[in-house]
C-alpha cells in the first residue's frame, strides 16, 4: 500500500506542477500579451525563470537530499509554488512576474523530477521504469486537464483567475498529500544515499561525481540532450500561439493541446515499459525518433494527417526529461552518485527548455514564423541521435 501511495503522490505532484504550470504556460502567453501589452518574448521569460528556479534546485540536489528528507523538501516546494502562483494571478508588473516565476521554479524543482525519481527508485527494486512512467505521467494528464480548463477558463473568467485556481490546488490538494503519505523507504541507509540509490538494497556501484564531471561521456550526452529536449519542448510551448496564428479555432487548439497531454501521459508509461523490456540505448532512440516525428508533423501541419501524427508521437518524444535522464544516468555512471548527476542532467534539461523557447520566440519576433525554428531543431535532433547511438551502452 505504501508503494501505491508514493506513486499517487508523485503522480499528483507532476500533475499540479509540470502539468498545470510548465505544460500549460504557453496558453497564457497570448492573453497576457493582449491584456498587459508586453511582447510574447518578454512573457516567455516567465517560462525561462521557471526553468532557472528548477535548475538551482537540480544542481544542488545531491547535497539537498543528502541533508533533508524528501518529504520536507517537497512540502517546502508546494508552499513556494502555491504562494508564487497566487501572486502571479494578482500581479501587473513584469518585474513582479519575473520574481515570482523564479520562486515558482524553485518550488517546482523541489516537487518533481529529481525528488520523484528518488522516491520511485527507493520504493521499487524491480519495474522501476514502469513505476517511474506512471508517476511521471501525471504531467501529461494534468496538462490535458488543465489545458482544457485554461483554454476555456481564460475566455470565461480571465487568465488571473486561472492562476489563482492553480495556486489553490497546490495548497489545498498537494501539500496535505505530501504531509500524510510521503515517507522514506524502509531500507534507507543514510550513509550510502548521497540519496544516490535512495535506500534501495542494490549494491552501490559506479563513479563519484568528481570523476563523472571529468568524463567526456557526461558532456556529450548533456549536449545532445539539450537539442533533443529543447526541440520537443519548443513545439509544445509554442503550439497554442502557432496554431492560433494559422487560424485554428479555440476548440481545435484545445483538442490538439489536450490530446498532446493525453499522449504525454500514455507516452511516459510506454517509454518506461520500453526501457524495462529493452535497454537504455533502444529506449532513448525510440524517444528521440518520436520527437523528430512530432517536429515534422508541426512543420507540415496543414497536411491532413499532421495533427493526428503530432498527438501520437509527441507523448513519447516529450518524455525525454522525465524518463530518459534517470535511466541513462544509471546506465552510464551507476547509482553511486545518482541524485547528484540526475540533478545536473535535470538542470541541463531545464536550461534546454528555457533556451528552446527563447530561440523560437526570438525567431518569431524577427520573422513572424515558428516553422523556421522547428526546421532548425529538426536538423540538430538528427545529429543528437547519432551521438546516442555511439554513446549509450546496449546493456
Amino acid at each position: 500500500m505504501s508503494q501505491k501511495k508514493i506513486v499517487a503522490v508523485c503522480f499528483f505532484s507532476m500533475a499540479l506542477t509540470m502539468g498545470a504550470i510548465t505544460n500549460c504556460s504557453g496558453i497564457f502567453v497570448k492573453p497576457m500579451s493582449e491584456s498587459l501589452g508586453y511582447s510574447r518574448s518578454a512573457l516567455s521569460m516567465i517560462y525561462s525563470l521557471y526553468s532557472i528556479g528548477q535548475v538551482v534546485i537540480a544542481l544542488f540536489s545531491g547535497k539537498i537530499f543528502a541533508r533533508f528528507k524528501v518529504s520536507s523538501v517537497m512540502r517546502a516546494g508546494s508552499l513556494a509554488a502555491g504562494i508564487g502562483l497566487a501572486v502571479m494571478g494578482l500581479g501587473r508588473s513584469l518585474a513582479v512576474f519575473y520574481i515570482v516565476a523564479l520562486l515558482i521554479g524553485l518550488g517546482m524543482g523541489a516537487l518533481c523530477m529529481v525528488p520523484v525519481s528518488l522516491l520511485i527508485k527507493s520504493w521499487y527494486k524491480t519495474g522501476y521504469g514502469l513505476a517511474l512512467g506512471i508517476a511521471m505521467s501525471g504531467s501529461g494528464l494534468g496538462g490535458m486537464l488543465f489545458s482544457l480548463i485554461f483554454v476555456n477558463g481564460i475566455q470565461q473568467i480571465g487568465w488571473r483567475s486561472c492562476y489563482l485556481i492553480t495556486a489553490l490546488a497546490q495548497l489545498v490538494i498537494l501539500f496535505p498529500m505530501i504531509r500524510l503519505w510521503v515517507k522514506e523507504a524502509p531500507e534507507v541507509n543514510d550513509k550510502n544515499m548521497n540519496r544516490s540509490s535512495a535506500g534501495s538494497e542494490e549494491p552501490v556501484q559506479g563513479m563519484e561525481v568528481r570523476r563523472i564531471l571529468k568524463d567526456c561521456r557526461f558532456w556529450l550526452f548533456a549536449a545532445a540532450s539539450v537539442v533533443t529536449y529543447a526541440s520537443v519542448s519548443t513545439i509544445h510551448q509554442s503550439a497554442a500561439a502557432y496554431l492560433s496564428d494559422l487560424g485554428c479555432s479555440t476548440e481545435q487548439i484545445s483538442l490538439i493541446t489536450s490530446g498532446g497531454m493525453l499522449s504525454l501521459a500514455v507516452g511516459k508509461i510506454v517509454l518506461g515499459r520500453i526501457y524495462d523490456r529493452t535497454n537504455a540505448r533502444c529506449g532513448t532512440l525510440v524517444c528521440s525518433a518520436c520527437g523528430l516525428a512530432a517536429l515534422a508533423s508541426m512543420i507540415c501541419y496543414r497536411s491532413e494527417f499532421a495533427p493526428y501524427a503530432y498527438i501520437v508521437f509527441f507523448g513519447v518524444g516529450y518524455s525525454f526529461g522525465s524518463i530518459t535522464y534517470p535511466i541513462v544516468t544509471e546506465a552510464l555512471f551507476g547509482n553511486r552518485s545518482f541524485a547528484g548527476i540526475n540533478g545536473i542532467y535535470n538542470a541541463v534539461g531545464s536550461l534546454s527548455l528555457s533556451a528552446g523557447v527563447m530561440v523560437a520566440s526570438g525567431i518569431y519576433d524577427l520573422y513572424g514564423d515558428y516553422t523556421i525554428a522547428y526546421k532548425l531543431f529538426f536538423i540538430l535532433s538528427v545529429a543528437a541521435m547519432a551521438v546516442y547511438i555511439k554513446l549509450i551502452p546496449k546493456e
